[in-house]
C-alpha cells in the first residue's frame, strides 16, 4: 500500500506540472479583400495570403505557425497579422495609358504592441502592351503585400534588435524603420544611437530635428551636449525650448553652463524664463539622484 500511495503522489505531481512556456511565433496571417465590387480586378486570396505568409517570415525574426490554438491568454507571446488589400484599375482609353492601385494596410498585433504600416503601390502601363491583365493584377499585388508586410515584419525585428541594429535603422534611408528605431532609442536609452541621432540634427526637416533632439534628451548622454548648443545656436527659435529640455535631461557641467548662459543672457524674455525653468528641472533631478546615492 505504501508503495501504491507514493506511485499515486508521483502521478499527482506529473499532472500538476506545468507546461512549458510559449515561444514568440506569429500565429495567424489574415488578408481581407476591400475591393469595390465594381472593380474587375482579379483577386488570389490564398496566394496573397501565403505571400503575406512568407514575406513577414523572412522580415521578422519570428515563426509563422498555425498555433493559435494554443494562445489562451492576451499575455502569450501570439502575434497575427492582418492585411487589408484595396485594389484599383483605372484606364484612359484616349491616352492609351492605364494605372493599376494596390493600397495595403497591415498591423500586426501580439502581447502589448501593435505594429502598423501602410503603402500606395502604383504601376502605370499602355493599354496595348499590358498583355494578360490577370497576370500583371498578380504580380503588382504581390509586389505590394510583400512590401508592406515586410516592413511590418522589419519593425518586428527592430523591436528585439541590439544597439548596432537600432543605430543602423536611425542611420538607414526606410523612413518608417527609421521613426521606430528612435522610438526604441529613447525608451531604452540606446547610447549606440547617438552618433546618428547627432547627425540628424543637421537636417533641413523640423520633425526629423525635433525627434532626434527629444530622444537625445531621452537618452541622456553628455556627448549629446555639445551638438545641442550648436543646432540651438544656428537654428531658428523654434528648436531651442526643446534643446532647452533636452540638456536640462542630460545633465552635467557643460549642460549647466549652456543654462545659464541662456537664462542669464538671451535676449528673448520668453527663451530665458524656459531656461531659467530648465535649470530648475536639472537641480531637481540632481538633487534626486544624490537622495539616491546616498
Amino acid at each position: 500500500m505504501k508503495i501504491a500511495r507514493a506511485a499515486l503522489v508521483v502521478l499527482a505531481l506529473a499532472a500538476c506540472k506545468k507546461p512549458a512556456p510559449l515561444a514568440p511565433q506569429i500565429v495567424e496571417v489574415k488578408l481581407v479583400d476591400k475591393t469595390p465590387r465594381s472593380q474587375p480586378v482579379p483577386m488570389e486570396l490564398d496566394a496573397l495570403t501565403a505571400r503575406a505568409a512568407q514575406a513577414i517570415g523572412q522580415t521578422g525574426g519570428l515563426p509563422v505557425t498555425d498555433g493559435g490554438a494554443a494562445c489562451a491568454s492576451p499575455k502569450d507571446p501570439c502575434y497575427r497579422l492582418r492585411v487589408e488589400l484595396k485594389a484599383e484599375r483605372v484606364e484612359e482609353a484616349s491616352s492609351g495609358k492605364g494605372v493599376l492601385r494596390a493600397t495595403v494596410n497591415a498591423e500586426l498585433r501580439g502581447p502589448g504592441r501593435s505594429v502598423v504600416q501602410r503603402g500606395l503601390a502604383e504601376h502605370e502601363y499602355e493599354i496595348a502592351k499590358l498583355g494578360d491583365p490577370a497576370a500583371a493584377w498578380r504580380a503588382h499585388l504581390s509586389r505590394a503585400v510583400a512590401d508592406v508586410v515586410g516592413g511590418v515584419g522589419a519593425r518586428l525585428k527592430l523591436q528585439s534588435g541590439d544597439g548596432r541594429a537600432i543605430a543602423a535603422a536611425i542611420d538607414g534611408t526606410d523612413e518608417d524603420l527609421r521613426d521606430e528605431a528612435i522610438q526604441i532609442a529613447a525608451e531604452r536609452r540606446v547610447a549606440e544611437a547617438v552618433p546618428p541621432l547627432v547627425k540628424r540634427l543637421k537636417s533641413e526637416d523640423h520633425a526629423a530635428r525635433d525627434a532626434a533632439i527629444g530622444a537625445l534628451g531621452q537618452i541622456g548622454d553628455r556627448r549629446a551636449v555639445k551638438p545641442l548648443t550648436e543646432v540651438a545656436r544656428f537654428r531658428d527659435l523654434a528648436d531651442l525650448p526643446k534643446v532647452l529640455d533636452a540638456l536640462a535631461m542630460i545633465g552635467g557641467d557643460e549642460a549647466r553652463a549652456y543654462l545659464e548662459f541662456v537664462a542669464s543672457g538671451h535676449d528673448n524674455e520668453e527663451i530665458r524664463e524656459l531656461a531659467k525653468q530648465a535649470l530648475e528641472h536639472l537641480d531637481r533631478r540632481h538633487a534626486r539622484d544624490m537622495t539616491v546615492a546616498r
